[in-house]
């Protein structure tokens, strides 16, 4: 039987190493990697498996330590303490908590002390280098909102409104995506920082919604109409 699983199915007959039975479907234990039998074997705590026991500690202490949550230690902790701190463990026998306890802080000691000798050993300044891209993706914006403007503002048969793009936010109009200021022609603030926000779409419907304010002032049914109508005709005449 077990050549015949071995030639024609490619299957290698093993032992429990626990329980001695012979293994044809196996259950790999996720902390020691041991194959065992179907059996009760397979659980951790019937064939004493040291390392799901020491990862039982390794969690608690993790969450004591402030490594963890009340659900186990976090991913990165055990990424990066777990291993090291179970090979110096391995080969020990019958270590009391408070060892364990010490041998985990010594890692995490020595482990941030190493981190600081790094930071200090090579200190490296880092130079924010203009984002040519994103300058140019700025310059592009700044185009179409000021050609929309001008393109709305023929629509309606009026002057232009001059556009200005400012570094920050005007005093009066904090934390606003762009407006308008209706004295004379009009003139349409835009901070910097909206630019970055907007995606093209953003840019042609603000410059459409600031020109509308010079005939309707205050949002509503009227407004909506407005903004739609003037829409409409930018797109009959770019198309």
């Amino acid at each position: 039987m077990e050549t015949f699983l071995h030639v024609f199915c490619g299957v290698t007959i093993m032992n429990c190493p626990k329980c001695g039975n012979k293994i044809i479907t196996s259950f790999n234990c996720k902390f020691c990697h041991n194959d065992f039998c179907s059996n009760s074997c397979r659980f951790p705590e019937n064939h004493k498996c040291w390392e799901a026991e020491m990862f039982r500690v390794f969690s608690s202490l993790a969450v004591k330590h402030n490594l963890g949550t009340l659900r186990g230690p976090r991913e990165e902790t055990i990424q990066k303490y777990y291993r090291p701190w179970l090979d110096q463990l391995r080969g020990t026998k019958n270590l009391s908590k408070e060892q364990l306890e010490k041998a985990f802080v010594k890692l995490i000691s020595a482990n941030e002390q190493q981190e600081v000798i790094i930071i200090k050993k090579e200190p490296e300044k880092t130079v924010l280098m203009p984002d040519v891209f994103s300058n140019q993706l700025i310059e592009e914006k700044k185009k179409r909102f000021t050609r929309i403007v001008r393109l709305a503002a023929e629509v309606k048969k009026v002057s232009m409104p001059e556009v200005i793009f400012n570094e920050t936010f005007c005093p009066n109009h904090k934390n606003e995506i762009a407006h308008i200021h209706l004295e004379g022609k009009g003139k349409i603030c835009v901070p910097k920082r909206s630019l970055h926000m907007m995606n093209y779409l953003d840019v042609e419907d603000t410059a459409v919604h600031e020109v509308c304010h010079l005939f309707v002032e205050k949002h509503g049914l009227e407004f909506n109409k407005t903004m739609s109508e003037i829409k409409q005709a930018i797109w009959n005449k770019l198309h």
